[in-house]
Protein backbone atom coordinates (compact mmCIF):
# COMPACT_ATOMS: atom_id res chain seq x y z
CA UNK A 1 0.00 0.00 0.00
CA UNK A 2 1.63 3.26 -1.09
CA UNK A 3 2.02 5.76 1.99
CA UNK A 4 -0.43 8.81 2.49
CA UNK A 5 0.50 12.42 1.64
CA UNK A 6 1.56 14.57 4.30
CA UNK A 7 -1.32 17.08 3.48
CA UNK A 8 -4.60 17.49 5.75
CA UNK A 9 -6.51 15.20 3.29
CA UNK A 10 -3.76 12.79 3.40
CA UNK A 11 -3.79 12.46 6.96
CA UNK A 12 -7.28 12.31 6.55
CA UNK A 13 -7.11 9.93 4.78
CA UNK A 14 -4.81 7.72 6.48
CA UNK A 15 -7.41 8.12 9.51
CA UNK A 16 -9.93 7.16 7.71
CA UNK A 17 -8.11 4.05 6.58
CA UNK A 18 -7.99 2.71 9.95
CA UNK A 19 -11.24 3.20 11.68
CA UNK A 20 -12.15 -0.36 11.12
CA UNK A 21 -9.31 -1.63 13.31
CA UNK A 22 -10.31 1.43 15.64
CA UNK A 23 -13.67 -0.13 16.04
CA UNK A 24 -12.45 -3.56 16.64
CA UNK A 25 -9.81 -2.03 19.75
CA UNK A 26 -13.56 -0.93 20.97
CA UNK A 27 -15.24 -4.00 20.45
CA UNK A 28 -12.88 -5.11 22.26
CA UNK A 29 -12.80 -3.08 24.95
CA UNK A 30 -16.68 -3.15 24.82
CA UNK A 31 -16.43 -7.35 25.91
CA UNK A 32 -15.17 -5.89 28.80
CA UNK A 33 -17.78 -3.62 30.33
CA UNK A 34 -16.13 0.05 28.33
CA UNK A 35 -18.36 2.53 26.40
CA UNK A 36 -19.98 1.70 23.04
CA UNK A 37 -18.34 5.20 21.94
CA UNK A 38 -15.43 6.87 22.36
CA UNK A 39 -14.11 10.47 21.51
CA UNK A 40 -10.60 11.12 22.49
CA UNK A 41 -7.74 13.96 20.81
CA UNK A 42 -4.85 12.30 19.38
CA UNK A 43 -1.58 14.13 18.43
CA UNK A 44 1.50 12.37 16.70
CA UNK A 45 3.93 13.66 14.95
CA UNK A 46 4.89 12.33 11.17
CA UNK A 47 9.06 12.04 11.14
CA UNK A 48 11.01 12.95 8.13
CA UNK A 49 10.94 8.94 7.22
CA UNK A 50 6.98 9.19 6.92
CA UNK A 51 6.60 6.94 10.41
CA UNK A 52 4.65 8.27 13.30
CA UNK A 53 6.21 9.23 16.49
CA UNK A 54 5.47 10.96 19.74
CA UNK A 55 1.86 9.62 19.96
CA UNK A 56 -0.68 10.37 22.17
CA UNK A 57 -4.31 9.82 23.43
CA UNK A 58 -6.05 11.97 25.40
CA UNK A 59 -9.04 10.99 27.01
CA UNK A 60 -8.29 7.35 27.94
CA UNK A 61 -7.55 7.88 31.38
CA UNK A 62 -10.43 6.00 33.03
CA UNK A 63 -9.53 2.84 30.95
CA UNK A 64 -5.83 2.85 30.50
CA UNK A 65 -6.03 0.57 33.95
CA UNK A 66 -8.87 -1.82 32.82
CA UNK A 67 -8.28 -2.45 29.14
CA UNK A 68 -6.07 -3.37 26.17
CA UNK A 69 -7.94 -0.11 24.25
CA UNK A 70 -5.17 2.50 24.81
CA UNK A 71 -2.49 0.01 23.15
CA UNK A 72 -4.91 -1.67 20.85
CA UNK A 73 -4.96 2.71 19.22
CA UNK A 74 -1.63 3.21 19.86
CA UNK A 75 -0.72 0.29 17.64
CA UNK A 76 -3.17 0.96 15.09
CA UNK A 77 -2.39 4.79 14.69
CA UNK A 78 1.77 3.98 14.99
CA UNK A 79 1.10 1.52 11.72
CA UNK A 80 0.12 4.68 9.88
CA UNK A 81 2.88 5.50 6.95
CA UNK A 82 3.14 8.65 5.01
CA UNK A 83 5.37 10.07 2.20
CA UNK A 84 8.97 10.70 3.20
CA UNK A 85 9.25 15.05 3.54
CA UNK A 86 11.89 17.33 4.33
CA UNK A 87 10.97 17.96 8.09
CA UNK A 88 8.35 16.36 10.78
CA UNK A 89 5.13 17.48 11.08
CA UNK A 90 3.08 17.69 14.26
CA UNK A 91 -0.75 16.66 14.33
CA UNK A 92 -3.62 17.43 16.33
CA UNK A 93 -7.02 15.91 16.04
CA UNK A 94 -10.46 14.75 17.37
CA UNK A 95 -11.34 11.29 16.83
CA UNK A 96 -14.60 9.54 17.54
CA UNK A 97 -15.48 5.72 17.03
CA UNK A 98 -18.12 3.75 17.67
CA UNK A 99 -18.40 0.10 18.30
CA UNK A 100 -20.15 -1.90 15.74
CA UNK A 101 -22.82 -4.75 17.55
CA UNK A 102 -22.99 -8.01 15.29
CA UNK A 103 -27.16 -6.47 15.02
CA UNK A 104 -25.58 -3.49 12.74
CA UNK A 105 -23.54 -5.83 11.25
CA UNK A 106 -25.66 -7.05 9.10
Amino acid sequence: MAPHTRDASGIAAAVTQVIPSIGDCLESDRALGGPAQLRVMIAFDVFKSGEIGSLVIDGLEDRAHLSTLPACLEGTLAAMRFAPGPSAISVQLPLEARAITESQKN
